[in-house]
Formats: structure tokens, sequence, C-alpha cells
């Protein structure tokens, strides 16, 4: 992965690198109306699978009182963009007969939170993009499950064209499973795998000094895939530094 020390030799690239993968990792209440029963009690659905209301308010209560602010469309926003992400990749990891194992995870964060000063820095570095503590380990498998999805769909190719084809094919999965998002927390844009805002939502960012992690920074490219602000993509392959 990159990660591995090999001294003074080519430190300050492989310093770079290993930002990138932080950067990589970090490319997300009651019935209203027009809501419909399929989405009763769901912030979103993928499929037959659900994003419960629960699910999301709890991880962003974490996430907002751990950063000291309040409760908002955004965060909702930020926050529900990874767990449906996370919903696409697991069933397309399960379609291509990808399973990563627990000691894969275990080790990839152990090197990462190595490099960046501890586990501690890695975790407050992840919250500051709506990761909470208790998702870190669900969050970086789901990183290395796109990094062996893009090298299982496209082998051989270049690492952005690996990021365009993972794009598309999660895209066009988003489309056969019918992802929805409830009203009360926006739409659910396929061909940008995000959340749009509510219409009451300000757009407020959540005040980070990491924003630039967020995914609201995520531009669209051609082929579906996605770029976000330090230059990795959404899609799933990390880009050359």
């Amino acid at each position: 992965m990159g990660l591995e020390s090999d001294g003074a030799v080519n430190r300050k690239p492989r310093i770079r690198r290993r930002v990138a993968v932080i950067g990589a990792m970090l490319v997300t209440g009651g019935l209203i109306a027009g809501c419909g029963p399929e989405l009763a009690g769901s912030a979103a659905v993928v499929g037959d699978d659900r994003v419960t209301d629960t699910q999301l308010a709890d991880q962003v209560t974490v996430v907002t009182t751990a950063l000291g602010i309040q409760s908002s469309a955004k965060a909702n926003q930020v926050v529900l963009d990874r767990l449906i992400r996370a919903e696409l990749y697991n069933e397309l990891a399960a379609r291509n007969g990808i399973d990563v194992t627990d000691g894969e995870v275990t080790k990839f964060l152990n090197e990462t939170a190595a490099q960046v000063g501890g586990q501690q820095a890695l975790n407050a570095q992840l919250l500051q993009s709506g990761v909470p503590e208790s998702e870190v380990f669900g969050f970086a498998q789901t990183f290395l499950t796109q990094k062996a999805l893009a090298e299982k769909l496209a082998p051989g190719k270049s690492q952005q064209e690996q990021g365009v084809i993972l794009g598309a094919a999660v895209i066009a999965l988003s489309k056969e499973l019918d992802t929805r998002v409830s009203p009360r927390f926006g739409t659910w844009d396929a061909d940008r795998l995000s959340v749009g805002a509510p219409p009451n939502d300000l757009s407020e960012p959540l005040p980070t000094s990491n924003s630039s992690f967020l995914p609201d920074t995520v531009q669209p490219q051609s082929g579906g895939s996605t770029q976000q602000g330090d230059g990795t993509t959404q899609g799933g392959a990390q880009q050359t530094q």
C-alpha cells in the first residue's frame, strides 16, 4: 500500500503519499408528507438495505458533540453520504467476490496510524470529515474494499482509469438499486454519488480545519468517477502523487 518505511530514502515523496491515503479515505426522525411507507423510519434505502433514522442520528450526534458544533442539515448530509456509499461498495464487493478481512483492516489502520502520529491523531482527522471513532474500522474496510474493487474491475489500468471504471460501476449499481433518500435529508444524486441538500438547507459547512476532506468538495469527472479536493478519486482509486 506504499505505507511501509524504507528509511530516509525518498522520505518526502512517501510523506506526501501517506497524506494522500488519508485524503483518499476521507473522500456522511418521524414521517412527513410524501415520504412514503417504504421510507418510514429510514434516512435512505439502498436496494433491500436501509440507513435508519436512528443510525444516522446517533452518528451525527457523536460527530457534532465531539466537534463541539450543533447538528445541522450539512452534518446529516456528510454522514449520510458515507453510509450510503458504504452500502453500495459492500454490495458491489459481494457481487465480485471481494472480502476484505479484519486482519487486513487492522494492519492498514496500524500502519496508517503510525505514520500520522498515532491512532488518536488518525481518529481526529477522520472525525473532521464526519467519521466517529466507532466507525473508523468500518470506514477503513470500505476504503480497502474500494481499492480491491478498482483492481478487480480494471486490472492493469492506471489508478485514474481504475477510478473512472469503478465510479461508473458504483453509479450504475446505485441506479439499479433505486437508491433513495428521505426528503427530510435531501435527495440522492446517483451521478455524483452524493446527497443533495434539502430545500430549506442553507448549506452551512461543518466548521472544521479539514473541510477539504469533506464529501461536498467532490467534483464530477467524465465516466462517472469523482475527484476530491486533495486530488484523489472518490470512485475508489488513489491518484499518483
